[in-house]
């Protein structure tokens, strides 16, 4: 009986401590970014989340060509000068249907970091969807910085009824 209460004082202490973790919250003395959508859509090669600053053209054209992949015509690599500009680039990974979706709702720069605000959106249980893998993507440019990139992420589920 004792352990049994040693267990639960446990996990109480462990489930109180998990409401305390600090969260990348975006300081309230930041500064908008104004950035610039390259590309965006729902089928991008890539099925892994992911979160990518890229500061460097072939790299860039690593991830045009894999993004842009099955699509004939291939659009060419836009022109970025990647001594002013950086590009940033959320995935939300392979989904198992449409409705589906990822953007950058704002970007803020602090002194010491910038934070990419990101959503994502996932489908109600209500929802009409069709019947097909995605790949959300979107692609932005920013002024290029050496600070620290930190992506603060939020889900909302869409309700469609």
């Amino acid at each position: 009986m004792k352990i049994g209460k040693k267990l639960i004082l446990i996990f109480l202490i462990i489930a109180i401590i998990g409401c305390f973790k600090k969260k990348n919250i975006i300081p309230q003395n930041s500064e908008e970014v104004n950035f610039i959508v390259i590309s965006s859509g729902a089928h991008s090669g890539y099925s892994e989340e992911s979160y990518l600053v890229i500061k460097d053209g072939d790299e860039f054209k690593k991830l045009w060509n894999k993004v842009n992949s099955t699509i004939i015509p291939q659009p060419s690599v836009p022109e970025i000068d990647f001594s002013k500009y950086m590009v940033v680039a959320v995935f939300m990974g392979t989904c198992p249907t449409g409705g589906y979706s990822i953007s950058i709702r704002s970007i803020r720069e602090s002194e010491e970091n910038i934070y990419v605000e990101v959503e994502k959106i996932k489908p109600g249980k209500d929802c009409i969807l069709t019947q097909v893998l995605t790949q959300p993507f979107q692609i932005v440019k920013i002024k290029r910085s050496d600070k620290k990139v930190i992506f603060v992420k939020n889900t909302t589920v869409k309700n469609c009824t």
